[in-house]
């Protein structure tokens, strides 16, 4: 994908049975939509139709049966998602977003050394 897609919080929901298989068929994905999202098939439907038009889905019919497949990962989508994020909301600065949370006490002792140990590692890595 040549330019920035980002997803809106519909459009992640319908892409997760795609992320953990895929292609899937439309009524595939109705159903599982219906349990996840409690999502009508009219809403299934259009929201699949929209996301191919955006270029996030890739479909392919044979017969009658539409089998859909996502255009990008979900490690792809959610690397744009959190650089979007940070860029928004503390201009581009992860120190700043650490510094937050920390502040609010939203990060546990178990995290703060998970953080630890890959500042650890990312520094190993540069020398």
């Amino acid at each position: 994908m040549k330019h920035a897609i980002y997803l809106t919080e519909a459009e992640w929901r319908a892409m997760e049975p795609l992320w953990e298989q895929s292609p899937r068929t439309a009524m595939e994905l109705v159903r599982d939509l219906e349990k996840r999202a409690g999502w009508a098939k009219s809403t299934v439907m259009t929201m699949l139709s929209r996301m191919e038009a955006k270029g996030l889905l890739l479909c392919q019919q044979q017969g009658r049966t539409r089998f859909y497949s996502p255009c990008l990962d979900r490690t792809q989508a959610a690397l744009k998602q959190t650089q979007r994020f940070l860029d928004r909301v503390y201009h581009g600065s992860v120190s700043l977003m650490v510094n937050a949370l920390l502040d609010q006490g939203s990060i546990s002792s178990q995290q703060i050394q998970q953080l630890r140990d890959l500042l650890d590692k990312a520094e190993e890595a540069e020398k």
